[in-house]
């Protein structure tokens, strides 16, 4: 009896794996890149920047239009700016203006899609 349950439950796990597999090349990864033309910024500056969309398997640009959006966040993680730019086939350009009434310190850029 032992022999029939472990023949009947090796067959339903090998029947599953081609299920396993199968979702697993469905899975899509992606790359989001985000450069900026210089590390550092005073008040008053404009960030200017790149992004680039890729296909994770094979470094190519996502074909389409996807949303981007752009982030500066202070030092206690607080968003104060924020911009939503359009990655058309892969690519991305765009300028966002430091305002200078922020307190000066240390500030992140983020980047991010819908799909991240």
């Amino acid at each position: 009896m032992k022999t029939y349950i472990s023949i009947f439950l090796f067959t339903i796990l090998l029947s599953l794996l081609p299920a396993t597999l199968l979702s697993q090349d469905s899975i899509q990864y992606r790359k989001l890149y985000l450069h900026t033309d210089r590390e550092q910024y005073f008040l008053g500056d404009t960030i200017w920047y790149k992004g680039y969309y890729l296909d994770g398997q094979s470094n190519k640009f996502v074909p389409g239009l996807i949303t981007m959006y752009v982030d500066v966040i202070n030092e206690s993680g607080a968003t104060v700016i924020d911009q939503i730019q359009a990655i058309d086939n892969g690519a991305a350009a765009g300028a966002m203006n430091i305002p200078t009434i922020l307190e000066p310190g240390n500030y992140m850029i983020r980047a991010f899609t819908e799909f991240q």
